[in-house]
């Protein structure tokens, strides 16, 4: 759901696939990455697609989405490389990551922060969304040092 109206404009985020890259839809319940049939085709080179028997269902779906396979792919976003396995659907559908993949490239968290974790309150270039990355660098002594924003 999104509301209308809002600033932001989605929670689609661009990832590279191999060379290319999809906007995908970070999502905190899939278990499993979802690419459509268009953007599949649109990658460079497309990817072989392998046999696969897996059902999978939309959230509080009755009927299983329509696979034409899995394939696994480097993926890639903010300096992090990992291998992941996407399933492709038929048709044109929402592109979506997983959160074992989104948690793997560090884009989400779910859950209180720990102790272990980085310290809240930091803002760094390196990991920030693209929009604001050139904010913060432009403005880095703004957003730096004891006391600041």
């Amino acid at each position: 759901m999104f509301l209308i109206g809002s600033k932001l404009k989605s929670a689609f985020y661009p990832i590279k696939i191999g060379t290319q890259e999809v906007n995908l839809l970070i999502d905190s319940g899939p278990t499993l990455n979802i690419l459509d049939e268009p953007h599949c085709y649109q990658l460079n080179p497309p990817p072989v697609l392998n046999l696969s028997n897996a059902e999978v269902f939309p959230y509080q779906a009755q009927e299983q989405l329509k696979l034409l396979g899995p394939f696994i792919a480097h993926i890639s976003s903010n300096d992090r490389t990992i291998v992941a396995k996407f399933h492709v659907v038929r048709g044109r559908r929402d592109a979506i990551l997983g959160k074992d993949t989104a948690d793997k490239l560090e884009l989400l968290r779910v859950g209180p922060v720990s102790k272990d974790s980085l310290p809240v309150n930091t803002l760094s270039s390196n990991t920030a969304h693209p929009l604001l990355k050139d904010s913060l660098e432009r403005s880095a002594t703004l957003f730096s040092g004891t006391g600041k924003l």
